[in-house]
């Protein structure tokens, strides 16, 4: 049968051997928090019903590059952005462990480009309040080399793998010089799974920066000049690290994708092997670092269904417990769907087919 995945850490239902040829399937799993290295951070608790992608701050887990533009016309503003980036990132746990933590890199650019702090060099989040960045003496806007000097030291060592690729572009202008147009370089960042955030940071008497906001990924401009009324709060960019923390793996497939692109409905990898149910959930488990999928609602059911061919099998996280049917975590099917999918019994293996004109 067919597999899709969920990430959890739990105890793996066991099979007699001679029991083994008495099933033949395939699985479906689907994606959590508890994660364990070399895996990818993951989205959805395998007991609960379908909550989305929940946020702590103090776990998230990117690897970020903040590139600050240390124009003149910045002279006045770039404390003042410097802060409040730091301060957005205060409930963050900033080091450089593998895993729960964000590493966190500066860049300043103008004309020139420099590195002012590598992934590697802040090891605590207190290191921030040390981060203090100076303005040359020029008003060339060079995004392209900050971008490019970014996108190399995510290709190095200090980069995790596991760990998504964010760039935070802070400027009040741009112009054009000796320098290419950084939009070629953006959209091959964003292309690779990088997310690009924005904040226009405009200056007394300063206009927007529409240009800049055009380098972002969707949804992921912010700006201190709102047309609301309502001030830029460091709420803002932090919802938006834990926007760009909500992510599938690469091969996985996305539900419920929101306006930032992160999967609300979780991370799905179908599974081509002959398994019993608790085979699969070991497969899942032990391969996959996740479990058989739950099936929420209808839509769920609609979306998991149509990833196969017409009357293919596959093993859900669905049991019975002699009661009625239960999925992982003790909880009834009526505490989880609003429609109850196709199910059949093998033992008390709980097993949904597609067929034409069936839901």
């Amino acid at each position: 049968m067919s597999s899709f995945q969920q990430t959890v850490v739990y105890d793996a239902l066991t099979t007699e051997p001679d029991q083994l040829s008495r099933y033949v399937d395939e699985s479906i799993c689907d994606p959590t928090y508890t994660i364990q290295p070399p895996v990818y951070p993951t989205l959805l608790p395998a007991d609960s019903a379908d909550a989305g992608c929940e946020c702590n701050y103090g776990t998230i887990w990117l690897d970020v590059f903040l590139l600050m533009e240390a124009t003149a016309s910045m002279q006045f503003g770039i404390y003042g952005a410097t802060e409040y980036v730091v301060v957005a990132l205060l409930k963050l746990t900033i080091g450089q462990e593998e895993q729960y933590q964000t590493r966190f890199g500066v860049i300043r650019y103008a004309t020139e480009v420099q590195l002012i702090a590598d992934l590697d060099t802040y090891n605590s989040t207190e290191d921030l309040y040390d981060l203090d960045i100076e303005t040359y003496d020029d008003l060339g806007t060079n995004i392209e080399g900050a971008l490019k000097m970014a996108t190399d030291r995510f290709k190095s060592s200090v980069h995790r793998i596991a760990a998504r690729p964010v760039v935070i572009i802070v400027g009040n202008s741009y112009r054009s010089g000796a320098y290419n147009d950084p939009s070629q370089a953006a959209a091959g960042f964003r292309e690779d799974g990088g997310i690009i955030i924005t904040i226009e940071y405009v200056q007394e008497h300063g206009l927007e920066v529409p240009y800049l906001r055009s380098l972002a990924s969707p949804n992921y401009n912010l700006t201190n000049e709102k047309n609301d009324g309502t001030r830029l709060v460091v709420y803002d960019l932090r919802d938006l690290l834990c926007k760009a923390n909500c992510f599938c793996r690469k091969n996985w497939l996305e539900y419920n994708l929101d306006k930032w692109n992160a999967p609300q409905g979780g991370c799905y990898y179908p599974v081509s092997i002959p398994d019993t149910q608790p085979l699969a959930q070991q497969a899942c488990r032990r391969n996959h670092n996740s479990t058989l999928t739950l099936v929420e609602d209808s839509a769920k059911n609609s979306f998991l269904t149509s990833i196969f061919p017409l009357k293919t099998e596959f093993w859900l996280g669905l049991t019975n417990d002699g009661g009625g049917w239960k999925w992982q975590g003790g909880y009834s099917i009526n505490q989880a769907m609003e429609a109850v999918p196709i199910c059949s019994s093998i033992q008390d293996l709980g097993m949904l087919e597609r067929r034409r004109g069936r839901n």
